[in-house]
C-alpha cells in the first residue's frame, strides 16, 4: 500500500468475552457492504485466530495472524468488490485481484499466505451468504478452497509465483524453505 490509504471501508473493533475463548467482533462498512465477522483471537489480543483450510491435509487448521494484517486484508477485499462487476465469476474476478495484488507486492505467493487469503475470503464469503439466508456447510467452504487454489495453481498467470512451504533437518531441528511449485 502506498503512503496514504484512502479506503472507503472502514473497521469498527469489539473484544468479546466469550467463553471458552476471547473473541473479536469485526464490522466492517463500505459504501455496498456490511459484513460482521467474529473470530477468536490469542491472549495477547494481537492476533486472530482463523480457520484455514490446507488441501494437502485435508483438513481445516488454526492460523494465526495480526488483527491489523487481517483488517487491511478485509478492507482491501471489500474494496476490491466494490471495483469489479458483479457478472457471474465476480468472487474469482475479485479473488484474481487480490492474488495479483500480492504477488505484485511480495513477487511471489506462499502456500501459507495463499491459504490465509482463501480464508479471509470465505469468511466475507460466509457474512454475505449468510445475510441473504444462506449457510455454507464445511463442504461448501472445502470446495470454495479448492477452487481457489486452482485458480492459483493450475489457471492464470500465478503458477510461475506459487512456491510451496518444505522443511528439512538441520541437525536436530526441521527449518522451512520455499521451493517454486512448478
Amino acid at each position: 500500500m502506498g503512503l496514504f490509504n484512502f479506503s472507503r471501508v472502514k473497521c469498527e473493533v469489539r473484544y468479546l468475552n466469550a467463553l471458552p475463548q476471547k473473541q473479536i467482533e469485526l464490522c466492517f462498512f463500505s459504501p455496498t457492504y456490511r459484513i460482521k465477522i467474529v473470530c477468536d483471537i490469542t491472549s495477547s489480543k494481537e492476533q486472530v485466530i482463523l480457520p484455514c483450510f490446507v488441501p494437502h491435509i485435508g483438513k481445516f487448521v488454526d492460523l494465526v495472524y495480526g488483527v491489523k494484517d487481517f483488517i487491511d486484508d478485509v478492507k482491501n477485499i471489500l474494496n476490491i468488490f466494490e471495483k469489479v462487476s458483479k457478472g457471474e465469476d465476480f468472487l474469482y474476478n475479485a479473488f484474481d485481484k487480490f492474488v495479483q495484488r500480492h504477488v505484485k507486492e511480495f513477487h511471489r505467493i506462499i502456500d501459507t499466505d495463499l491459504f490465509r487469503i482463501i480464508s479471509e475470503f470465505i469468511l466475507v464469503i460466509c457474512d454475505l451468504s449468510q445475510q441473504k439466508g444462506i449457510r455454507l456447510s464445511i463442504s461448501d467452504k472445502v470446495d470454495i478452497s479448492q477452487s481457489f487454489v486452482n485458480r492459483v495453481v493450475m489457471i492464470g498467470n500465478f503458477a510461475p509465483y506459487y512456491y510451496v512451504t518444505r522443511y528439512r533437518q538441520n541437525g536436530g531441528n526441521w527449518e522451512p524453505y520455499l521451493e517454486k511449485y512448478l
